[in-house]
C-alpha cells in the first residue's frame, strides 16, 4: 500500500487489514491509519512468520474495547515488524483487561527506528514475548500517556541488541 488512508472502518472481530495468512509481507508506505474500531485485536493483523514494513505511516485514534485487545494498531503472534519512521498517537483500548492491552503487539522480531508512539494503552506501547526473534529500538521517542504503565515490555531473556538513542522506559522481565 503505498499513499492511502485506512480510515473509519469497523469491525466485530479484527480492524482494517485482516487474514494475513502465514509468511505474507505486507509493506506500506507514506500511509495514514486513523479512526478506526475493532473488538478484538488490531487494525492490522498478522498470521504467523509474517512480514510488516512500515515507513512513513500515522496511526491515530484506532481502538479496541474487548479483552482480547491485545495489539490496537498491530497484533500478531509471531510477525517480524519492522517500522521506520511512523507516528503512532491517541489509540487506546477501552474496558480490555490491562495485562492484554499495547499499541504494537508482536513476539516475532522488531526493528523500530526514527519513530515517535505516545498512546494510552494499559499494559505498554510495545510488546514482545518469551519467543521474540532480535530487537532493536533506535532513536525512538516511545511513551505511554499513563504514567503508571509501562512504555516498552519485552518478556525475553537477553535477546535484545539494540536499545540505545531512545526515549522510553523499558521493563524487561
Amino acid at each position: 500500500f503505498t499513499d492511502c488512508v485506512f480510515d473509519g472502518n469497523h469491525s466485530r472481530y479484527r480492524g482494517g487489514i485482516f487474514g494475513l495468512n502465514e509468511s505474507a509481507r505486507l509493506k506500506m508506505d507514506n500511509c495514514v491509519v486513523k479512526n478506526n474500531y475493532a473488538a478484538s485485536g488490531g487494525m492490522i493483523q498478522c498470521g504467523k512468520n509474517s512480514m510488516v514494513f512500515l515507513n512513513r505511516v500515522v496511526f491515530y485514534n484506532n481502538y479496541t474495547e474487548s479483552n482480547n485487545g491485545w495489539g490496537v494498531n498491530i497484533d500478531s503472534g509471531d510477525a517480524n515488524i519492522c517500522m521506520n519512521n511512523v507516528t503512532s498517537f491517541d489509540n487506546h483500548c477501552t474496558n480490555a483487561t490491562p495485562g492484554n492491552c499495547v499499541s504494537f503487539n508482536s513476539d516475532g522480531g522488531w526493528l523500530i527506528t526514527n519513530s515517535t508512539i505516545i498512546d494510552r494503552t494499559p499494559l505498554a506501547a510495545v510488546r514482545g514475548n518469551a519467543n521474540s526473534r532480535k530487537v532493536t529500538v533506535c532513536n525512538n521517542i516511545i511513551l505511554n500517556e499513563s504514567t503508571a504503565d509501562n512504555v516498552f515490555v519485552l518478556k525475553v531473556a537477553g535477546n535484545y541488541n539494540d536499545l540505545g538513542h531512545n526515549l522510553l522506559s523499558f521493563t524487561a522481565s
